[in-house]
């Protein structure tokens, strides 16, 4: 089957096309990479426990959060795994117990030492109105 100038110019076009497409939709997904900050679980932390920033999301124990001086401990679980985690600094108004928290840090010592920590709330959430 011969094809004419016609049809092979059209070929050649959406060939070029395509491959426009699919370098510009690679370039989006490189730059879209850089700028995504997933969490993992204390199960998944564990298994990675490496040296690099993670985001480790859990919910806070029970009985497990308590205070020296200006330095926080508590112990985030996903019910399989549970991380300790030291903080120095100020907790977000809705940390507390048995709360999903999101904290960004390191492992040191089997440790995992939190430079930030983020408490997420529900859907029902009322701030509290002061009179």
């Amino acid at each position: 089957m011969k094809l004419n100038k016609k049809q092979k110019k059209k070929i050649v076009t959406i060939f070029f096309m395509s491959i426009l497409l699919g370098i510009g939709l690679t370039c989006i997904l490189y730059s879209l990479k850089e700028n995504i900050n997933l969490y993992v679980t204390p199960s998944e932390a564990i298994k990675l426990n490496e040296s690099k920033q993670l985001l480790i999301g859990g919910m806070v124990k029970n009985n497990s959060f308590h205070k020296k001086g200006d330095v926080v401990f508590f112990t985030i679980t996903d019910e399989k795994t549970n991380i300790d985690v030291i903080y120095k600094g100020i907790l977000p108004n809705l940390f507390k117990e048995n709360t999903l928290v999101i904290v960004k840090g390191f492992f040191k010592n089997k440790q995992f030492i939190a430079q930030s920590v983020l408490a997420k709330h529900d859907e029902r959430y009322m701030p509290e109105i002061k009179l």
